[in-house]
């Protein structure tokens, strides 16, 4: 009896022994640290959408610094600038290495824009291709955080992954890193507090909409067109620069043709958009406060507005965009783009002219092909 009693409790040991394994690993499984294994990255504090952010390094540390501690370290500004988002650019560096914009509102840095590879940007840098990138962080497809007791959620495209992936820093701060579309490397870095993300929003928001854009008052808005072109120029050369092409001269008369061919668009849009879907969305994007589906104009547009404003030179050519309120993010997103990219790698071209009219941009290219007949036939005629 008492052998019979040892059997039934070790027979009953060993069934619980059997049943309690699973719950035990399971736990166990549970129960496993989660940090992720590279020390430069932290869990995000949202935890509907899990991403890491890495820690605060570089340039990503002065986002949210006062303008006084900012001006410590950067003292010598090359320029100002007014942007249509509220905030002031203070433009620093000489050349394509060192060239730098930082955007401060209420006297406090909320964005950086980094063209230079000697600018402290790291754990990134200038010319990094995405398996460098993805060496250092996951590139995420959904980032979700919380702004003014709001919850958005934010979802990158491929196409956003490839050539515009996001990152964040545990400092609340974001970057978007710009990879240029024929080498796949990385051209430029920008910075962003959770507000400038939100007002530029070149992705998709499932949640939420983006913010508005602060007003501008009617009065400001030739300083904030003229500053926008400035910009555009000296972006522009920095741009040919790098890439070891001639720089464009700034021609009045270009300028001029473009002024009134953006005109022509904005007063009277059915002489240029001759198809009604276009005419549709270009009204839709004429007033838009995201980059997620901006308008350009396509081959035939862009020669009815060059027709419109009695261009003879055959050389010349231009791009027309809508949103144009970030002049960074415009060349930017550009540089990402086949035909954009294009019309801004003709060798040949010498002089540019821009305009701009508020969310709105037209900018034309030519040779001095125009210029070099008008000198020989001056010489002939005083020759004869």
């Amino acid at each position: 009896m008492k052998r019979l009693l040892h059997f039934i409790l070790a027979f009953l040991i060993a069934l619980i022994a059997v049943y309690m394994e699973p719950v035990l690993f399971l736990r166990n499984q549970v129960e496993a640290p989660k940090e992720p294994a590279d020390s430069r990255l932290s869990p995000s504090v949202h935890k509907s959408l899990p991403y890491y952010e890495l820690n605060t390094s570089g340039l990503a540390g002065y986002i949210g610094k006062s303008k006084d501690e900012l001006m410590e370290d950067f003292q010598n500004v090359r320029n100002i600038w007014q942007s249509p988002l509220g905030f002031e650019w203070l433009v620093y560096g000489d050349n394509p290495d060192n060239y730098i914009q930082i955007g401060v509102r209420d006297q406090k840095v909320v964005t950086i824009f980094s063209l230079g590879s000697e600018n402290d940007t790291a754990p990134f840098s200038k010319d990094m291709t995405l398996t460098d990138i993805s060496e250092i962080t996951t590139i995420f497809s959904n980032f979700s955080f919380d702004y003014n007791d709001e919850t958005y959620d934010v979802e990158l495209s491929e196409e956003d992954m490839n050539y515009r992936p996001l990152v964040a820093f545990n400092n609340g701060a974001f970057a978007i890193l710009h990879l240029d579309r024929d080498n796949g490397r990385i051209i430029g870095i920008r910075y962003l507090d959770k507000q400038q993300l939100l007002e530029l929003m070149p992705y998709q928001l499932v949640s939420a909409n983006p913010l508005p854009h602060p007003p501008v008052a009617d009065d400001r808005w030739e300083t904030v067109n003229r500053d926008s072109a400035a910009q555009m120029v000296m972006l522009l050369n920095m741009l040919r620069e790098t890439g070891e092409l001639g720089t464009y001269q700034l021609d009045n008369d270009l300028t001029n043709k473009a002024e009134a061919a953006l005109k022509t668009l904005i007063e009277t849009p059915d002489e240029i958009l001759q198809d009604k879907a276009r005419r549709t969305m270009w009204q839709s994007q004429e007033t838009a406060v995201s980059f997620e589906t901006p308008f350009a104009l396509a081959s035939d547009e862009t020669d009815r507005m060059i027709q419109s404003s009695r261009i003879d030179s055959q050389t010349v050519h231009g791009i027309g965009y809508a949103p144009a309120f970030d002049v960074p993010f415009l060349l930017m997103d550009w540089l990402s783009n086949h035909l954009t990219a294009t019309e801004l790698s003709h060798k040949s071209d010498t002089r540019m002219g821009v305009a701009f009219d508020r969310n709105v941009m037209f900018i034309l290219f030519d040779t001095d092909t125009q210029v070099q007949s008008s000198e020989k036939t001056e010489s002939s005629d005083s020759s004869s």
